[in-house]
């Protein structure tokens, strides 16, 4: 037990964590939509890492229906590589093992996930702004890392928008599937995309896990956590759009989110126009100030697609690898791979 507080004694007498080979590490925090513990799975494999998760439970009615709402959809995404996973033991989300009948029903719902070990995107904003302005002439987020960050968020468009149910058990213990655009738009049918709700203001449900050898080598990837806002309701979507803020698809409400999302990363100002925010702007690489403000356009039909986002970013990310294709920009010797790492690290060891 790493953590000063103490779980509810109702807590451990239900998971009886010694006996399943769990121990507690620390108290995550809770709030309106429940509380949070991070465990580890004890392991004698001194070559292997033991597991971390974290269970999420209700404390009263409103938090319970909250629970339930992120179990249902984690379970519609299971698999989807920037979506936080489940536990999954055989074929079942992880539960206790045995639960007395007379328990409340708020004492036995549980929503068990990976542990995202590198932190919320919060977190790291607020580093790297912390960093910016520590001193003269400190670059801001390289365009790269933006880059990089946007391509995530765009294949979280699209777990959302081409949503696989896929039969939870189906893939190997921890595998996921990289989310890859549909053969076409998703359309106005409603009965498969799901909106978040809640990632646009609140960048803390934006979270780094592991790095990989993949298109995660660089910047580690991001997922998409707490779902206790979702819908996959038409109606229910458009009643938590802004006043003169159109979508025809649920899948134009998330892609909004992201462009808003972006906009906070490199400090967009709606107060300026494209040739004020350049004029001291010096670094920011225009094709991502110009593909947020589309994306964030209160006009859906002026927005680029699910499958358009994605293709324009990947694009990007495989065109743009060095400093030479930021020629111009006030930082462009930080879009180098190795001021990448540098960046990365000073700024997500700190946060």
């Amino acid at each position: 037990m790493t953590s000063h507080e103490l779980p509810p004694k109702w807590f451990t007498d239900i998971w009886q964590p010694a006996e399943r080979g769990f121990e507690f590490e620390t108290y995550l925090g809770g709030g309106l939509r429940g509380k949070a513990w991070r465990l580890r799975e004890i392991t004698d494999k001194k070559e292997s890492q033991p597991r971390r998760f974290v269970v999420k439970y209700a404390h009263n009615a409103g938090s319970l229906l909250c629970v339930e709402n992120e179990i249902k959809f984690g379970k519609y995404l299971y698999g989807q590589a920037h979506i936080a996973q489940l536990i999954i033991d055989g074929s079942k989300p992880r539960e206790p093992s045995t639960i007395p009948p007379d328990t409340p029903r708020e004492q036995r719902t549980f929503l068990v996930t990976e542990y995202l070990a590198n932190g919320e995107l919060q977190k790291f904003l607020s580093k790297a702004n912390e960093r910016r302005f520590s001193a003269r002439n400190v670059n801001p987020i390289p365009n790269r890392v933006l880059w990089f960050i946007f391509k995530c968020l765009a294949r979280i468009v699209l777990a959302l928008a081409y949503v696989p149910k896929r039969p939870l058990g189906s893939l190997e213990d921890g595998q996921t599937i990289l989310e890859n655009p549909g053969l076409f738009e998703p359309a106005t049918a409603t009965h498969y995309q799901i909106y978040h709700g809640d990632f646009s203001s609140h960048l803390g449900n934006l979270m780094f896990g592991e790095y990989d050898t993949g298109e995660h080598y660089l910047v580690p990837v991001l997922k998409l956590i707490d779902f206790s806002e979702a819908t996959d309701n038409i109606d229910e979507f458009k009643e938590k759009l802004w006043p003169g803020v159109t979508g025809d698809t649920i899948t134009q409400g998330n892609i909004r989110d992201v462009g808003i999302v972006i906009q906070w990363l490199y400090g967009h100002s709606n107060s300026d126009t494209p040739e004020r925010f350049f004029r001291y702007n010096k670094n920011l690489d225009e094709d991502i100030y110009h593909l947020a403000t589309r994306c964030t356009d209160p006009d859906h039909t002026k927005r680029p697609g699910a499958n358009e986002l994605y293709n324009a970013v990947h694009g990007a990310t495989i065109t743009k690898t060095g400093p030479q294709h930021f020629e111009g920009k006030r930082f462009a010797e930080w879009e180098s791979d190795d001021k990448i790492k540098e960046f990365m690290n000073d700024v997500l060891l700190s946060a």
